[in-house]
Formats: C-alpha cells, sequence, structure tokens
C-alpha cells in the first residue's frame, strides 16, 4: 500500500475484518512478531459494516485489542 510507504508491511488481517475479529483471532494475527512498529488501521467498525458500532464500543474494542499486543508484543511506542 503506497500510502505507508517506506514502511515494510506485514498485512496480519484481511478485507472486510473488524476489530472483533481482530481479537477473535489474535493468536494467528499478532503473536510470533517482533515489529519495531505497530499500525492499526480501522475502518470496518464505524458506519456501513454490518456489524458496525458506535464510537464508544468502538474504542473499548481498540483498547482490548491494544492491551492485548502491550501484553504480548513489547515495542515502545504504538501508532
Amino acid at each position: 500500500m503506497k500510502i505507508f510507504a517506506p514502511l515494510k508491511l506485514i498485512r496480519r488481517s484481511y478485507g472486510g475484518a473488524t476489530l472483533r475479529d481482530m481479537i477473535y483471532n489474535y493468536a494467528t494475527i499478532a503473536k510470533g512478531y517482533k515489529p519495531k512498529a505497530i499500525v492499526l488501521y480501522v475502518e470496518n467498525d464505524l458506519g456501513s459494516h454490518k456489524e458496525g458500532v458506535n464510537a464508544v464500543k468502538c474504542f473499548d474494542l481498540f483498547r482490548i485489542f491494544i492491551a492485548k499486543l502491550k501484553k504480548n508484543i513489547p515495542i515502545p511506542r504504538y501508532l
């Protein structure tokens, strides 16, 4: 994806995934890597997605996912 150049990307999710999907599949998409940085891009949770949630619920799911990352991947900064 040109938007993230010049970062070396390892895409670990899939089109249409929501934060809920990423939490459920956490062991598959996040464990076992030692990244210098993590970019979490989410847009499917809000808006017209079939599992769309309000902003408060989206933020709750975001905090759950970030807590899992912080527990398992010791990097100094999360973007």
